[in-house]
C-alpha cells in the first residue's frame, strides 16, 4: 500500500565524508531504523536546493524530503506491502 503525506518528521543522520545518511526516522510515536538508502537526489524549489532520500527498513519504504534552508525533514511517501 502506498500512502502520500507531507508530515514533519525527525531524522537522525550520520555523516561520512560529504555523504549524509538517514539512520532513524521518528514519526509521531513511531521510530523506524533505516536499513538501506536506495536513492538520494536533489531538486530546486525556487532558489532553494532540496534533497530527497528514498530509504527502507525490513517492511517499509519511505520518501523523505530535507530542506536545508528551513532545516526541516518531511515524510512524503510511505509504502508498506500488504
Amino acid at each position: 500500500m502506498n500512502e502520500t503525506y507531507n508530515d514533519p518528521v525527525d531524522v537522525l543522520v550520520s555523516f561520512r565524508g560529504t555523504t549524509v545518511r538517514p539512520e532513524t526516522i521518528h514519526w509521531g510515536r513511531n521510530s523506524f531504523r533505516v536499513d538501506k538508502v536506495n536513492l538520494i537526489h536533489s531538486a530546486r524549489e525556487g532558489d532553494n536546493k532540496i534533497y530527497f532520500f528514498s530509504v527502507s527498513d525490513d517492511t517499509h519504504s519511505f520518501k523523505l524530503k530535507f530542506d536545508p534552508g528551513l532545516m526541516e525533514w518531511r515524510l512524503l511517501e510511505l509504502y508498506t506491502e500488504g
